[in-house]
């Protein structure tokens, strides 16, 4: 479809406390190995994690399992908000709604 990127874009901000992963774009198959990364990368920093979805508008099924692998064995809390409907769909088809 003309306009959709399929690439998604990854702002930090983080307030000492609480880091904000704020993600755009489309997290498809290709993109979710640097997806996965980007999280796990976020993870070495022992503070809570908050991942906005608002602006993401597909996940593939291995983003999924990026933001589920995130989320395993943190000590500190790793919360995923502004999920989107399709994502919402995606999330739910994998058992990941109350996962995550």
């Amino acid at each position: 479809m003309p306009g959709r990127i399929w690439r998604f874009q990854l702002e930090w901000e983080s307030n000492g406390r609480v880091l904000i992963l704020r993600i755009s774009g489309r997290i498809g198959s290709a993109a979710a190995p640097a997806f996965g990364e980007a999280l796990a990368q976020a993870g070495e920093a022992n503070r809570a994690i908050v991942v906005d979805l608002s602006d993401v508008d597909y996940i593939s099924g291995p983003g999924v399992v990026a933001l589920q692998n995130a989320a395993a064995g943190r000590d500190g809390a790793f919360v995923v908000c502004g999920v989107t409907e399709p994502v919402h769909i995606a999330l739910e088809l994998a058992g990941a709604v109350t996962v995550l």
